[in-house]
């Protein structure tokens, strides 16, 4: 446990301090563009977020399943996951020019061409992160990743301090990108030179019988988390999509942090699988209190906070997006159901897809009804009720094929644990005059009494998992001795 600690600080420090970093672009952004301009640079990144997720399709994603399985074989199924990403990211932008050409309102007109090239560049020869990952080198990963977003975000705002110009700085990240697929195929034949000879255990489909449907749920998932900006930038325009956007901004910090954590555990719970039937389950359960932990406080102040966050960070342009962040706020406590992270250890990702596509035609029956009364709120409050719904889905499927009552699947008891500590810091900041009176300050204060008060409450009820945290914390900085 103490290695996956470790491996879990290193990649969660890194993808989070680059979500840091990501968010300081926007923050800069939105005080030199306009919201229209803005909006219109994010419906770029939409679409090639979207038409990039297909492409990718969670290829490179599996190098930490099959070289946990077979580590000698890592440049062989990274040679794979190359030819494979060539074909992928073909048929998707292929798939997104006609599906464009044939709608009756295009979903892209001026920046239709950057973005097919965006997506074939971005994609191909992108399988680092994760085979440093699968290799337990979490340092690498921190350099690379860490080191490709500040080029992006150097090369974004000074093609907008320079030029104030959305055209120039989607056609700037293109060619950066294609200065870095050139290097990575560089430097991947060089490194793979000689080293990829070991014969593969995983034949070719067992392979695609894995990546297939975790692929799919994938895209499936970004689909559904697109689709209100989507239906946003097609029914209401390019401002209300800013306006969208912003108030999505809490996961775009967060969710990397969580997702690096599953990523590190994902090799181990193969592992375990391996061993037994439900020898994985008690880390999964862990991961669930851990993550209950550390996102429920952060999803409480962020939402009670909201109007403050916005204005301070994103200007008064943007008060508008309040009520998406909050509805945004809600899927941040949701996120410590890792479920997908189970059904990918155990090898039951078709379940993935059912349950995407059953998200995605709640969100839509949702976004239907709720849209045209609330607007962009009211897509908000759709994805939260979709994701409901895919939730309740999973852990029914979880259990089934686990033979478990839900009751034996989730860890209950101390998840109520959590809950309770929270419900009672949260009365320390629900009185409004921190903000009324000291503005940012006595809603920092408050925070800090939030936690205080939340760190005393899982110390009286004797959580399990706080006290791990708390220990392990203590003894990184020196606080307490490690024990034995």
């Amino acid at each position: 446990m103490s290695s996956l600690t470790r491996q879990a600080l290193i990649v969660s420090g890194s993808r989070f301090l680059n979500q840091g970093l990501m968010v300081i672009s926007p923050i800069i952004l939105v005080r030199l563009l306009s919201v229209e301009e803005f909006g219109a640079y994010r419906a770029f990144l939409l679409y090639t977020t979207l038409v990039g997720n297909l492409a990718a399709f969670s290829l490179a994603n599996s190098l930490l399943y099959f070289i946990g399985l077979q580590p000698q074989g890592a440049w062989g199924y990274v040679k794979r996951i190359v030819l494979s990403l060539v074909v992928t990211s073909t048929l998707a932008v292929i798939g997104f020019v006609v599906v464009n050409a044939v709608l009756p309102e295009p979903l892209m007109r001026e920046h239709l061409w950057p973005c097919v090239l965006y997506v074939l560049f971005y994609v191909n020869v992108d399988f680092w992160e994760f085979l440093w990952l699968a290799q337990k080198n979490p340092t690498a990963v921190f350099g690379y990743t860490a080191g490709r977003l500040l080029l992006r975000i150097t090369v974004v705002i000074a093609a907008a301090t320079l030029t104030r110009n959305v055209e120039v700085i989607v056609w700037s990240l293109v060619v950066l990108e294609g200065v870095r697929v050139l290097a990575s195929l560089y430097w991947w034949r060089r490194l793979a030179a000689g080293n990829d000879t070991e014969p593969l255990k995983v034949s070719w489909r067992e392979q695609l019988e894995f990546c297939v449907p975790s692929g799919l749920a994938v895209f499936v998932t970004t689909l559904n988390s697109s689709l209100g900006g989507v239906f946003i930038n097609q029914t209401l325009g390019e401002e209300a999509l800013a306006q969208f956007v912003v108030g999505g901004y809490v996961l775009m910090i967060v969710y990397p942090f969580r997702n690096s954590i599953s990523d590190v555990m994902l090799p181990e719970m193969a592992s375990l699988a391996g061993q037994s039937r439900n020898a994985w389950l008690p880390l999964w359960q862990r991961s669930i209190v851990l993550f209950a932990i550390l996102l429920l406080p952060l999803s409480i102040l962020l939402g009670r906070y909201a109007e403050l966050f916005i204005t301070t960070v994103f200007s008064d342009k943007y008060r508008g997006a309040e009520v998406v962040f909050q509805m945004h706020c809600i899927l941040l406590a949701l996120s410590c159901f890792d479920v997908a992270l189970a059904l990918r250890a155990i090898n039951r990702t078709r379940s993935l897809i059912v349950a995407n596509f059953v998200c995605i035609a709640a969100n839509i029956g949702a976004m239907m009804v709720l849209v045209p009364v609330f607007g962009s709120g009211g897509a908000g409050a759709a994805l939260v009720f979709s994701s409901l719904v895919g939730l309740a889905y999973l852990l029914r499927v979880l259990a089934g094929l686990q033979g478990l009552t839900m009751g034996e699947l989730l860890p209950g008891r101390r998840l109520g644990q959590v809950l309770l500590a929270a419900a009672v810091a949260t009365l320390c900041v629900l009185p409004p005059f921190w903000t009324e009176s000291f503005g940012l300050l006595g809603a920092i204060a408050a925070g800090l009494l939030f936690g205080l008060v939340f760190v005393a409450g899982l110390k009286v009820l004797k959580v399990d998992e706080a006290a791990w945290l708390l220990q392990m914390v203590g003894s990184r900085f020196g606080l307490t001795r490690r024990t034995t």
